[in-house]
C-alpha cells in the first residue's frame, strides 16, 4: 500500500467583503488565532479587547483598506479566516490613513498609554525598514492575516493570500508584509521573499520571572517580506 501525506481536500473557501457588523465575529477569530503567539502574550494589554475593536472600525473608515472574510461553506454566518490588505502611498490617500497607519504593529495610538521597551524595539525596526524599503513606494500591505484555529490547515489562508496577489497584479505593485513564526512558511511558499533585517526578540529578556531561564520564552524572529507582482495579459 502507497501512504501519502494528504490530508482530507476541502472545497474552496467562499470570499466576501466583510463590513463593520462583523466585527464582533472577526475579533472572536482573530483572538483565538493570535492566542499561541508568544510576543503576543507579551505585549496584550487589559484594554486589548476594546484596543482592537478600535483599529478595526478604524480600518473600515479607511477607502484605501479591503476588508475580506472567508466563510464556512457548511454555514455562511461563520467567519472562519479574515485578510486586512492596505494600499500605501497611492494618490489622494484618504486623510484617516495617515492616523491609522502602522498602529498594529506598534506606531500609532495605543490607548493613550506608553509602549512599553518591547514595543519600542518593534517599532523602530519598522520604522526603519520602512525608510529603507516603503516609504515612498505604491504598495499594498497584508495588514493582518487570521485563520481560526478550528479551520486551519484547509487552504483558507491561502486563498486569502491569493485574492491580494490578485489585487497587487492588477495594480502591478508590490506587497510588504511582516511576518510572524507561524505565518512565514506559507508566505514563502507562495511566492513571498524575505527582505531587510530580521526583528529578533529575545522574549525572557522582557518577561517577569524568566531571567533565570528559558522557561518557553526563547528567540522570537518576525521577518520582512515582499512579493513582487506578476506581470498579467
Amino acid at each position: 500500500m502507497v501512504r501519502t501525506n494528504k490530508g482530507p481536500r476541502y472545497p474552496p473557501p467562499p470570499l466576501f467583503p466583510a463590513v463593520k457588523a462583523d466585527i464582533p465575529a472577526i475579533l472572536a477569530t482573530w483572538l483565538a488565532a493570535r492566542a499561541p503567539d508568544l510576543l503576543i502574550q507579551t505585549v496584550s494589554r487589559p484594554d486589548e479587547h476594546a484596543r482592537l475593536t478600535l483599529f478595526l472600525n478604524e480600518r473600515f473608515s479607511n477607502p484605501l483598506v479591503s476588508i475580506i472574510k472567508a466563510v464556512d461553506w457548511k454555514d455562511p454566518n461563520r467567519i472562519t479566516a479574515v485578510g486586512i490588505w492596505e494600499k500605501k502611498n497611492y494618490p489622494s490617500p484618504s486623510p484617516l490613513e495617515a492616523s491609522v497607519s502602522g498602529t498594529e504593529n506598534g506606531g500609532g495610538k495605543c490607548s493613550g498609554k506608553k509602549r512599553t521597551p518591547i514595543e519600542d524595539l518593534i517599532r523602530d525596526r519598522i520604522l526603519a525598514f520602512n525608510d529603507t524599503w516603503r516609504n515612498g513606494v505604491k504598495h499594498i500591505e497584508l495588514v493582518i492575516l487570521m485563520t481560526d484555529p478550528a479551520f486551519q490547515r484547509r487552504g483558507i489562508g491561502t486563498a486569502l493570500l491569493k485574492w491580494g496577489h490578485a489585487l497587487a497584479d492588477a495594480e502591478q505593485v508590490p506587497c510588504f508584509l511582516c511576518a510572524s513564526p507561524f505565518g512565514w512558511p506559507l508566505y514563502r511558499a507562495l511566492g513571498w521573499h524575505q527582505v531587510g533585517e530580521e526583528v529578533v526578540v529575545d522574549l525572557k529578556e522582557f518577561v517577569k520571572y524568566a531571567e533565570g531561564g528559558d522557561q518557553g520564552w526563547g528567540v522570537y524572529k518576525m521577518r520582512f517580506m515582499l512579493r513582487l507582482p506578476r506581470v498579467t495579459g
